[in-house]
């Protein structure tokens, strides 16, 4: 039997969608052209949750963490080429406001998604986990990563 601290959640043993609505995003990397190669997860984007989105999760086995500022985050995750088959997977679709139009701006920290998600619990070492991977995401507040600098050399007004 493997090890499972918390209560498995029916939906997420066969394996299930889930939603973030309205939450803020940290660390994006969800562009289709521009996968991260570096690490065995291309795309990935980390979600901050509010305490009690947090409990509630974690009661169900997901892995959330703290980050610096110590806030609730969750790191949703999907794999560019599979370890399983081998063969290369779709990027994650993402939306603009109108969850239709295509979005390929790179999202800031700080920005505001709807994620849906995908989980199912999987064994590993004896031990149960269940890994959060991304399916969509519709932008709702969108921060421009990079900085923005201010011009200069312009006249300022008095």
């Amino acid at each position: 039997m493997a090890e499972f601290k918390g209560k498995k959640q029916e939906a997420f043993v066969a394996g299930s969608e889930f939603t973030l609505m309205n939450v803020e995003v940290e660390w994006a990397n969800i562009q289709a052209d521009n996968p991260d190669t570096r690490f065995e997860h291309a795309w990935k984007i980390d979600a901050i949750l509010s305490d009690s989105e947090a409990k509630s999760m974690e009661a169900s086995g997901f892995g959330i963490r703290k980050n610096k500022d110590g806030r609730n985050v969750l790191t949703l995750k999907t794999k560019c080429v599979s370890s399983r088959t081998q063969k290369r997977n779709s990027p994650p679709e993402v939306f603009g406001r109108d969850g239709r139009t295509p979005f390929t701006e790179e999202l800031g920290n700080g920005s505001v998604c709807n994620i849906k998600g995908y989980a199912k619990y999987v064994e590993v070492n004896g031990k149960t986990y269940l890994p959060a991977y991304i399916n969509k995401v519709q932008v709702v507040e969108h921060v421009s990563r990079g900085s923005q600098f201010e011009d200069l050399d312009a006249e300022v007004e008095a």
